[in-house]
């Protein structure tokens, strides 16, 4: 049976001010437990927005009618389904924000971020994050307000779509979770529609660093290790701003080389027993510093196995 597919858009007025943007790093910090990994940060949007490298195409590819897009005459309906269908498909590793050309990428949605309450001086609002993934890379997609609730009705994780008419800003080292230098957000004429395809291999790759590199490398890295665990020092659990979080604090050693890695709730809770001893690869971990030491926590979308 074929499958039906499912379109949706944004349709209400293109007028998203600065509020829904810079409220994201404020609202999604003060949610976090202290010295726990935000699940989704980004940083403003209003220097973004102000500049010129963000690319935003706004053209509404979707032929859903709604009384401030329809085309006037039947040749308008026409060049717009024609552009839609003529937008070049990228991979996700292409992404960056000189592209100046319509654009759709093909992606399955590989992780699902709790959608988060904003407040500010300027205004209230909601986000919600995806991270997407094709045979190229990943990607994390962001939507505000209205956005936010469209998107989240549509998305489901593991499922994939096409999507087009999407924001591409820099992501801010500090809070990012994938190792992609960019991120996406939808705009108020973003299409995403299902489609049955699967994009990418699922079994994880792995771009291994070796731990004596850490030191080495810029904090807020987003890197792909293998160790083995030499002391588990236990999982504790505590509340803040009445979200409850999890932590392990391992010791972990690759040819004589030592470094401390912290397990974040699911993480934390995958292994019900002393880990001490086992082999472990990670994948999407980032490197942090505390007391001038190097050190590793996970993600919300890190991976990992043991042997």
């Amino acid at each position: 049976m074929k499958r039906k597919s499912s379109k949706r858009r944004c349709t209400r007025p293109n007028h998203t001010t600065n509020n829904d943007i810079n409220a994201s790093n404020t609202e999604i910090q003060a949610n976090v437990p202290q010295n726990e990994p935000a699940i989704v940060r980004n940083e403003s949007y209003e220097q973004a927005e102000n500049s010129t490298q963000t690319s935003a195409i706004n053209i509404a590819f979707s032929n859903t009618t709604s009384s401030t897009q329809t085309p006037t005459n039947t040749n308008e309906s026409n060049q717009t389904l024609q552009t839609y269908q003529n937008a070049m498909l990228i991979n996700i590793n292409e992404i960056n924000t000189d592209l100046n050309f319509i654009w759709k990428i093909h992606a399955t949605v590989t992780s699902v971020y709790p959608k988060r309450n904003y407040t500010n001086s300027h205004s209230v609002g909601e986000i919600s994050c995806w991270d997407l993934k094709d045979n190229s890379g990943s990607i994390t997609l962001a939507a505000f307000n209205l956005n936010s609730h469209i998107m989240s009705d549509l998305l489901q994780m593991n499922q994939t779509y096409e999507f087009s008419n999407l924001s591409v800003r820099l992501a801010s080292d500090s809070f990012k979770t994938l190792a992609h230098s960019y991120q996406l957000v939808c705009t108020n004429t973003t299409v995403a529609t299902q489609i049955t395809s699967t994009p990418y291999d699922e079994t994880p790759t792995f771009n291994f660093v070796h731990l004596i590199q850490i030191a080495d490398l810029p904090l807020n890295s987003i890197i792909d290790v293998q160790a083995n665990v030499v002391r588990d020092f236990g999982i504790s659990t505590g509340v803040r701003n009445a979200s409850v979080w999890t932590r392990r604090y391992l010791h972990i050693t690759q040819d004589g080389i030592q470094t401390g890695l912290t397990l974040w709730n699911d993480q934390a809770r995958l292994i019900d027993h002393n880990m001490t001893g086992l082999q472990i690869k990670l994948k999407n971990v980032k490197i942090s510093s505390f007391d001038g030491t190097q050190s590793l926590f996970t993600l919300p979308n890190t991976h990992l196995s043991t042997s």
